[in-house]
């Protein structure tokens, strides 16, 4: 019998690989064996398929593999695997050339202002006092119960009159008591609560206040308040490429210029899966003119990544210019240099219009006033910047 155990997953199937299959010959079933393993079938980081016994070691008896793999468990092991390992390689290459897929929806003025006028601070609202006034009957029924414990005497025709008494004496001062007590913890509630109010409306009215001052740096875009977001942008920012950001903003002109250091293509995952049709996958190196379209989708749609968040740093910022550049051994002189492979201009008018999720970024590019130049094979051919 074969065991096959799929790790981390609970699941369990037994089949009959060996023996006799008659249950009714006493010869055979005194001459047949039984074996019980455990095994792990798994895929290494190649697409390399393997099968494991329960020591860890590779099973390499071809009539014991043949027997493994016709059973079911096995097989829909093997589709779970090979699924599993093309989504992960996938995922691997996505994550690289898909990050302009990450654009933000650009915010407009309009929007902002909209927002500023329909901002109001909070306001707090006072508990009311939940305690329990006093309740004449149960005192009443206590002062009368206390008569009892406390009124005694064997001349039994004088106990209606003394526990008379006693409830007429006792009584109207419990029930005052109360009625004080009960006052004094709502009067102190009522002072607490309006102490409270104070605190939290001078808390409201400050974060109002400082949400409002912030509506109107986000539209001026004063210097210190775009350059202060766009670093805690860049210090936030994580993607699984490596890139450097410098900026220069001017204000009066309500430009920012963006020098953008961008990932070697030598980052880019360089094997695909591909299927087959038993079910099992099989890597395979992509080719060159593979993995430079995927490169310059990569690094073009960086543009827009950056663009859609840096524009979102202030309405004020209504040109951006991105020069992006990559570090290449010059062929003249055999020195890595930083050489400019594109530059895009984006307005912002324009650049709300588009749905970046949709685009193909470097044909997106020819869209706002750019430089870029690049083969039929998409090899990025060195440009100088634009200025503006």
């Amino acid at each position: 019998y074969l065991n096959t155990g799929i790790p981390g997953t609970g699941l369990y199937d037994r089949q009959r690989i060996g023996g006799s299959s008659s249950s009714n010959s006493s010869s055979s079933r005194s001459h047949s064996t039984t074996t019980e393993i455990s095994i792990t079938v798994g895929i290494d980081d190649d697409g390399n398929y393997f099968i494991k016994d329960n020591n860890g070691h590779i099973i390499t008896d071809e009539s014991l593999l043949r027997k493994i793999k016709r059973t079911d468990a096995y097989k829909n092991k093997i589709l779970e695997l090979s699924e599993q390992f093309a989504n992960n390689k996938n995922l691997e290459t996505e994550s690289f050339v898909e990050i302009y897929k990450k654009s933000e929806k650009v915010v407009t003025e309009a929007d902002i202002k909209e927002q500023l006028t329909n901002l109001k601070p909070q306001k707090y609202t006072k508990k009311d006092y939940s305690g329990r006034e006093p309740d004449e009957l149960a005192i009443k029924s206590d002062v009368e119960s206390e008569a009892r414990r406390n009124i005694r005497s064997i001349a039994l025709w004088t106990l209606k009159k003394k526990r008379a008494e006693y409830f007429e004496r006792v009584f109207p001062e419990k029930m005052q008591n109360e009625i004080n007590i009960y006052n004094e913890n709502k009067s102190k509630f009522i002072i607490n609560e309006e102490l409270i109010e104070k605190e939290k409306n001078q808390e409201y009215l400050e974060a109002y206040q400082s949400q409002q001052m912030y509506f109107q740096d986000y539209i001026n875009g004063s210097k210190d308040f775009v350059e202060n977001s766009i670093d805690s942008f860049l210090e936030s920012m994580t993607l699984p490429v490596n890139f450097e950001v410098s900026y220069e903003y001017n204000q009066e002109n309500s430009i920012l210029k963006v020098d953008l250091d961008l990932p070697e293509i030598e980052d880019l995952p360089t094997s695909k899966v591909t299927t087959l049709s038993s079910g099992k996958v099989k890597l395979k190196e992509k080719t060159q003119k593979e993995i430079k379209e995927q490169y310059l989708i990569c690094v073009t749609g960086l543009a827009f990544f950056f663009a859609s968040h840096l524009f979102n740093m202030s309405t004020n910022i209504k040109e951006l210019l991105i020069s992006a550049y990559t570090q290449r051994i010059s062929k003249k002189t055999g020195v890595i240099n930083d050489e400019y492979v594109y530059s895009v201009l984006f307005t912002r008018d324009k650049f709300t219009e588009i749905s970046i999720e949709n685009i193909v970024p470097y044909l997106a590019i020819e869209d706002f006033k750019h430089s870029i130049d690049y083969s039929k094979t998409f090899e990025l051919a060195t440009i100088d910047p634009m200025e503006k």
